[in-house]
Parts: C-alpha cells; sequence; structure tokens
C-alpha cells in the first residue's frame, strides 16, 4: 500500500537469502541483501512514518513503484535450485496535491418535473448543499474553472455535452477534484440515465478512469440505488466498505469517504406533482452538522455524526416540525465513517 504511509511485504517458503530492491518512476530508492526469516516474512516500509502527523503525515510525489525481489535457495554443490524471482509495479494511491481542495457539486437536471416550482426548489438545496461543500473544496464548474460561490449558481448538466465534459473532469483531468456530491440518477452500474451512453457515466468507465490512481477523497452519489452496488463508490474513493478510524491511522491511508443509497429507501423526488421536501432537507441537516465548527474555526464533526443528527434532528433542524427523518434509510456509507469532512 502507499498512501501517506508506504509498505511493501513480501512473503517466500524458500529458506536461503534474498535481494529486495524498490523502485520510484524508475530510480531506486531502497535496496537489502539478507537472509530469508524463518517464518518467509520480510519487507521494505517508511520508517519516518509517525501516525501523530494522521491524516497529513507524508505525501510521495511518485506515480508508478515497482519492488523487485530475487530468492536464492540455501545449498550449493554442482547443481543449486535455480533462484526465485517476483517482480511487482504498483500505481501509488495518493493525494494529488494538498490543501485545499478542489471540489464539484452538480445536479442533473430533468430528474425533477420542469412544472410549478419543484427545480427552483431543488436549485435552492443545490445552492445551499454547494456552499457547504465549499467549506472542505473550492468549487469548480464543468469546465473545471474556479467558481465564485457568492455569484455562481451550482453547476448542472443540461444534456450529452455537459456529460462529456463531467466524464473527462472525472476521468483524466490534469489537475483532478477530488470532493464530488452529485445528484440526479443513477443505478448500481452507473450515474446518468441506463441505457444512454451519451448521458451516463459507467461502472467500467470509472474503473478505467484516473480513479484507479487517485481516487476521491469524498463521494456522495445522491442517485437511484447506487448503493447496491458498493463496486460503485469503491471505483471513486477506493475502499469497498466502512473501515474504523484506527485502521486509516495505522497503515497511514489517507482518509476517504463516500455515500449512496440501497433499496431500502424509496428513491422519489417528486410524489403526486410535490417535491419529497424531507429527501432535500436530509443533505441540508447533514452538511450542516458535518460543517459545524468548533471554538477556533475547524470543522470537528464526523461524517457519522452528521448522518445521525440528519436522521434524528429532534426539531433543530432545517424544519423544526421533524423529530426523525424517514427519508434517511438505506444510507450506504463506505471508507471513514468517522473521519472529517476537510481532512
Amino acid at each position: 500500500m502507499i498512501e501517506q504511509f508506504a509498505y511493501f511485504d513480501v512473503w517466500t517458503s524458500i529458506q536461503g537469502t534474498y535481494t529486495l530492491e524498490l523502485f520510484g518512476d524508475g530510480n531506486l530508492q531502497y535496496q537489502a541483501t539478507l537472509p530469508v526469516p524463518p517464518n518467509g516474512f520480510f519487507g521494505v516500509y517508511d520508517g519516518n512514518y509517525d501516525p501523530n502527523f494522521w491524516p497529513f503525515a507524508g505525501h510521495y510525489d511518485i506515480d508508478e513503484w515497482e519492488l523487485r525481489v530475487t530468492v536464492t535457495p540455501e545449498g550449493g554443490g554442482f547443481n543449486p535450485a535455480a533462484p526465485a524471482q517476483a517482480n511487482v509495479k504498483k500505481k501509488g494511491r495518493r493525494r494529488p496535491h494538498n490543501p485545499p481542495y478542489a471540489g464539484l457539486t452538480v445536479q442533473q437536471i430533468g430528474v425533477v418535473s420542469a412544472i410549478g416550482s419543484a427545480q427552483d426548489d431543488v436549485d435552492q438545496y443545490m445552492e445551499t448543499i454547494f456552499r457547504a461543500h465549499h467549506q472542505a473544496a473550492y468549487q469548480i464548474d464543468l469546465d473545471g474553472a474556479l467558481l465564485n460561490e457568492f455569484t455562481t449558481p451550482t453547476p448542472a448538466i443540461q444534456g450529452a455535452g455537459d456529460w462529456t465534459k463531467l466524464r473527462t473532469l472525472i476521468q483524466d483531468a490534469f489537475d483532478p477534484f477530488n470532493y464530488f456530491h452529485y445528484f440526479g440518477h443513477g443505478s448500481k452500474g452507473l450515474i446518468g440515465i441506463v441505457g444512454v451512453p451519451a448521458e451516463s457515466i459507467t461502472l467500467a468507465q470509472l474503473q478505467a478512469s484516473r480513479l484507479t490512481n487517485t481516487p476521491m477523497n469524498y463521494a456522495i452519489l445522491d442517485g437511484c440505488r447506487a448503493g447496491e452496488n458498493p463496486v460503485m463508490l469503491e471505483a471513486f474513493i477506493f475502499f469497498p466498505r466502512v473501515i474504523p478510524v484506527q485502521k486509516f491511522l495505522l497503515n497511514g491511508w489517507i482518509p476517504r469517504f463516500g455515500a449512496s443509497w440501497n433499496n431500502t429507501k424509496r428513491i422519489e423526488f417528486i410524489v403526486q406533482g410535490t417535491l419529497v421536501y424531507r429527501h432535500f432537507d436530509f443533505w441540508v441537516d447533514y452538511y450542516t452538522k458535518l460543517t459545524e465548527p468548533n471554538p477556533v474555526g475547524f470543522m470537528f464533526r464526523t461524517y457519522k455524526e452528521a448522518y445521525t443528527f440528519a436522521k434524528t434532528p429532534m426539531g433543530l433542524g432545517v424544519n423544526p416540525n421533524t423529530t426523525q427523518n424517514d427519508e434517511a434509510g438505506g444510507f450506504v456509507p463506505q471508507g471513514c465513517y468517522e473521519c472529517v469532512f476537510d481532512w
């Protein structure tokens, strides 16, 4: 694993001597020739990693690591056993840069009816989410340009052309954004419209993108049942399930979090022509708690705390009449659930 703590583990059943070489982008970083331990385990790790500095412990400016290992068996004579060799190349999963991070808050137009005020109401909710999202990551538009949160409306996907822009940003942006909140159609195999390749981004496209090397720190897929398939969020953030924060710290992993919905929740944004306000109230309450500052101005609430508050605001949320928000059912978290928004 290579994130904030680089370590490479090796095991062999052969007793003898090993030679280990670690290369970073073709340059030799470390080498050693030693006896294979009795249990067969050996390797190399970054001895400078200090978990006390996590989650900002370190940054490796290397795109590809290569570990070369040769084990020469014990023995001699006229017919010694042939050495065993192994080469492993691994892309480094890492932050593309240090804070501040770039983020995109985007909605797909056409999810709710254009009749009446539903779209206007969604626009206002998205603006609230956009401003909260800005607390952790400066916001960009679909062209990758910096947005002014006070003068620019939340980015919106209007059609195939905008989907192309979003696909490009996600797949191979030169300076990739790594905070993402998406509201729109989706499924367990894509975001966007099922059966319309020009207006969707598929799981296969995500898995073949730059995300395999530089996953996002944060991804919310507020679409239909994307959480039924944990591989969807895994394609964005690398982690396929909730993992204790202590494991992130000990292993030096970059804190990454994502969430979506499974089929426990009725994914409907319009019921009999009326917007399902509680769905959007959930996100407003979630981000309100998530961005709550401590006395010196830093965020300290975890994603889990934010979800708990949004689920049971007890009249303290955006709607004073809501004690428990049933829209919270079906929420699927993945990654570092006990991490903080702007880590």
